[in-house]
């Protein structure tokens, strides 16, 4: 059941809905990480899967960084993220990128209410188109922000206030879908009413208003039930 974390309240009516992509909407993190596990092998630097799960939820440049940091090399973003995302493409060649149960039911639902919605997320803008095209989320995301759109990738709050803008809404009257704790201080910051559903990491206490363990626990509990059929 989802748990109340702060007294802040949620906004009434909800003005727009800002989801995450990955390990939100797309159950790619699994994915993503026995893909940068196989892409440092290549590169000849190993990284542990303690290691990995360090990096959940933040941008390539950022990755990098720590990884260079935690290896004592100097590879640059470019090359880490193309052994990456060749990995990771080659997990979803055959069958596509999954994606998280009754995330299209929720976008098709708040499309039918016209309630607006919004993608904002850490991976550059092409790659993310990519991966929902290639998902049951095709055609479904009306807004997209990528990193590479704003100024800092999360926990800064640029890609949140920069949907919120897009969709014509003040962060404070909208709610937020995240799974990680890089996103949810970064949803939080902006000012929105933030909802946590963990993924490849439990939650930190504090960051997020309400923490719930699917998207339709999260959903339900912003008053946003939608049909999973």
């Amino acid at each position: 059941m989802p748990a109340d974390m702060s007294k802040r309240t949620l906004p009434a009516p909800i003005a727009a809905v800002i989801f995450d992509l990955d390990g939100l909407l797309l159950d790619t993190e699994r994915l993503a990480l026995e893909a940068g596990a196989e892409a440092m092998a290549e590169l000849g630097h190993p990284l542990g899967q303690a290691f990995l799960l360090t990096l959940v939820g933040a941008d390539a440049q950022a990755n990098a960084a720590r990884i260079n940091a935690h290896l004592g090399t100097d590879y640059d973003a470019a090359r880490i993220t193309s052994a990456w995302n060749a990995a990771l493409d080659r997990r979803t060649a055959v069958a596509g990128v999954p994606v998280k149960p009754g995330a299209p039911g929720f976008l098709a639902d708040l499309a039918r209410r016209g309630l607006p919605f919004a993608v904002a997320t850490n991976s550059h803008t092409a790659n993310a188109e990519s991966k929902i095209e290639r998902s049951a989320l095709a055609g479904q995301v009306p807004v997209l922000v990528g990193v590479d759109q704003v100024r800092a990738g999360k926990p800064a709050p640029d890609v949140y206030l920069e949907a919120a803008r897009r969709l014509g809404v003040a962060p404070r009257d909208a709610v937020a879908f995240e799974d990680s704790d890089l996103g949810a201080r970064a949803a939080r910051t902006a000012g929105l009413f933030v909802v946590q559903i963990p993924d490849a990491t439990r939650p930190s206490p504090g960051l997020a208003h309400m923490v719930a363990e699917t998207l339709g626990d999260g959903a339900r509990a912003v008053g946003l039930a939608f049909e999973t059929s």
